[in-house]
């Protein structure tokens, strides 16, 4: 049996806010009015339909501006009144008075502790000329794994989604996408804050329009996010504010050139294989603000590539390990006062891929707690990448790394057979146009002096540290040198 009620009520008291309120017995729909003493708002036409357990819900309002200096936002409140009680999709007709300014406010929740909402698929803006504002408050789940949620507002103000046990259908996961869009009104498209006790499985966007900043605020999950059959997408304009889980399988990306910003990234799964993150950051700097310390803190493999195409400025930077074919990218230099820790390093990190001035003046650490070695001197360190896991932190412009050619730079090679194979290693992938290669190996017979450039076979590819020459000529000794690791043929890219 369907149930439909179509009620507005407005009572005015003197000295006392208005109320207006639709009632069905299961759910309620009641407003406490607007954002300052003179605001008004009226309900039209609210339709709750559905039946016991499953309900959508319409809702008409319109907020009559009594001040017009001040932005007024007009409070509306869908609640259960009993336990049980999921609803489809609450639709919101959101209108403003003559004031550009007025918004509405939409919250959903249960009415104290004994009611439940189980799931929650929907609350959209359907229609209006005002900016809409939403909520959803100890839901119990969004959306379901076969039917994903949708919410669509100019701004998504709180979701706080908790996991119980000991209530039917509390699950604390989230199946769903949430959209921040322009209005032109005051509402700037943000997504402030979505924490669920359990899974996240959706994605997170906000709009390319809007009268401010386009952002994201702190996207927390008890559980993991997205997953590695479904990575979550996480995209807005100028910021994210901070994305915590145990483990997490997500591209974050903000768009807004060098001013972008991603503060703080942290998974915080402790098991065996936890803890990781899968996928890609991509943005402009990393660092503080009020509210959020700048961290890129992964327990786990960083089994990404992040890019800063600016600056990193977290003083503390952690990974469990960086995979090799993975690489850490930053625009800038790596400060002083800061320090980056890695428990293997087998990929990748530039510094100043910018190719300016900065320098390398901070510490990065390499190892397991209790042994971990400083990369030192910087930024022509001795260490071997054998001993870092395989992978390498270089400054642009990549240096030769001393230790590491063969034969070792500035030293001879004496050679008693006919071919041998001369290796140039690097702190970081090089390559050079096409045409002759940025260095010469010369040769000369034992106790001549009598050096002559070789004859080489030549091996590199784009992404690689490492390069190797080899000739099958007479008996020689051969050099390298420092000076191969100029700008001219270590630029920034690739």
């Amino acid at each position: 049996m369907k149930y439909s009620l179509a009620v507005a009520l407005l009572v005015i008291l003197p000295g006392a806010r208005c109320l207006a309120q639709a009632d069905n017995g299961w759910i309620t729909v009641t407003s406490s009015q607007g954002s300052c003493p003179t605001c008004q708002g009226q309900f039209g036409n609210i339709v709750i339909n559905g039946a016991p357990g499953l309900w959508t819900v319409s809702i008409p309002a319109t907020v009559h501006n009594l001040n017009s200096s001040i932005p007024e936002a007009y409070f509306v409140t869908v609640k259960a009144i009993l336990p049980g009680q999921s609803i489809e999709w609450v639709r919101v007709d959101a209108n403003r008075g003559t004031d550009t300014k007025d918004y509405v406010v939409v919250t959903v929740t249960p009415d104290d502790q004994n009611d439940t909402i189980p799931t929650l698929w929907e609350i959209s803006k359907s229609s209006g000329n005002a900016d809409l504002s939403i909520s959803a408050i100890r839901v119990g789940q969004l959306g379901t794994s076969s039917i994903p949620g949708f919410f669509r507002a100019q701004r998504i103000a709180n979701m706080q989604i908790p996991k119980d046990t000991g209530v039917s259908g509390y699950t604390g996961d989230i199946f769903a996408s949430f959209e921040a869009i322009s209005g032109g009104s005051i509402l700037q498209p943000e997504v402030l804050e979505i924490n669920c006790g359990n899974n996240f499985l959706g994605n997170i966007a906000t709009s390319t329009l809007g009268p401010g900043a386009s952002l994201i605020g702190k996207i927390i999950a008890g559980g993991d996010i997205g997953s590695s059959s479904n990575p979550a997408t996480l995209k807005a304009i100028n910021e994210i504010q901070s994305v915590t889980a145990k483990s997490i399988w997500a591209n974050l990306e903000t768009t807004a050139a060098s001013l972008g910003a991603i503060r703080r990234v942290e998974t915080t799964g402790a098991a065996a294989g936890a803890g990781s993150f899968t996928g890609s950051i991509t943005t402009g700097i990393m660092d503080s603000v009020t509210g959020t310390t700048a961290g890129l803190l992964v327990k786990g493999a960083l089994n990404a590539d992040a890019v800063f195409k600016n600056y990193l400025a977290a003083t503390n930077v952690t990974i469990g390990s960086l995979p090799a074919g993975r690489r850490i990218k930053i625009g800038q230099g790596w400060g002083a006062g800061r320090t980056m820790t890695f428990g293997s390093l087998a990929g990748q990190v530039d510094l100043n891929s910018l190719n300016g001035s900065a320098p390398w003046s901070g510490t990065i650490k390499v190892g397991p707690p209790g042994s971990q070695v400083t990369l030192s001197p910087a930024p022509h360190y001795d260490n071997l990448s054998g001993t870092l896991g395989g992978g390498a932190v270089g400054l642009v412009p990549y240096s030769l790394h001393d230790l590491e050619s063969f034969p070792e730079n500035g030293e001879s090679l004496a050679v008693l057979n006919s071919t041998t194979t001369v290796l140039f290693s690097h702190y970081g992938p090089v390559f050079w146009a096409t045409g002759s290669a940025p260095f010469v190996i010369d040769w000369a017979e034992a106790g001549t002096g009598n050096w002559e450039t070789l004859r080489l076979a030549i091996s590199r590819t784009p992404v690689t540290r490492t390069i190797t020459a080899t000739s099958t000529s007479r008996p020689r000794r051969s050099s390298t040198s420092r000076s191969a690791g100029t700008t001219a043929y270590a630029p920034p890219s690739r």
